[in-house]
């Protein structure tokens, strides 16, 4: 079962009732509302993305791959580590990706303060855009299985973990997904794009066939 975005705002709300006292929570106002000129402030739920107000209106915007977007300095900066910084908006109720890029956690924003190492069920990762737990496959996030170690022989080749057309090709530590052509998959022994469908892993769980009743 896929844990929603009511399951995790009721997971929330049960925290929120065990650590604080306090009313219920406010929506967030519109970040640009009154505001004049032009101005940029963070995204959210998303680091990598960030909100131009111009004239008390806000428009989405991306920062440049590999970029994340610096509150304190107003720009997109080169990110540090794994991941983005945890930035939890000051009142109410969010849900975050894990700082470090693990797909499968995703990080609780109470009222300002963050809860982290929140895990999804097994076979789900975090939904950045849906702001819940969903089928892996389903979401853009793919698991960095690249080494920041100068010593690691290159090129890195990796398959995607969710999808078999497509692999992973690290290039300074970061990874970059890369798609096969069409009719192609991504052996993971040859570690190259080959012609044919994808296997199927005979130890891959499947759902049992239906049985009928017996007789009354």
């Amino acid at each position: 079962m896929i844990a929603n975005k009511s399951t995790l705002q009721l997971i929330g709300l049960v925290v929120l009732v065990a650590l604080i006292d306090c009313t219920a929570a406010q929506l967030n106002p519109d970040p640009c509302a009154g505001t004049t000129g032009q101005s940029f402030l963070p995204h959210p739920t998303n680091c990598t993305l960030y909100i131009s107000c111009y004239e008390g209106v806000g428009y989405e915007q991306p920062c440049p791959p590999g970029y994340f977007f610096n509150a304190s300095a107003t720009r997109c900066d080169v990110k540090e580590g794994d991941g983005c910084p945890v930035s939890c908006p000051p009142d109410g109720i969010a849900f975050l990706p894990d700082p470090a890029g693990r797909c499968e956690f995703y990080v609780i924003c109470i009222a300002g303060t963050e809860y982290p190492d929140n895990e999804c069920a097994p076979g789900l990762y975090f939904d950045v855009t849906l702001e819940e737990c969903n089928y892996a496959n389903a979401t853009d996030c793919v698991n960095n299985p690249c080494s920041t170690d100068p010593a690691t022989p290159q090129p890195e080749i990796y398959p995607n973990e969710v999808d078999c057309t497509k692999y992973i090709l690290c290039l300074a530590g970061e990874p970059i997904e890369r798609q096969c052509p069409t009719g192609l998959h991504f052996d993971t022994t040859l570690l190259k794009c080959v012609e044919g469908e994808c296997p199927t892993d005979p130890a891959a769980p499947v759902d049992p066939a239906p049985v009928d009743p017996p007789p009354v």
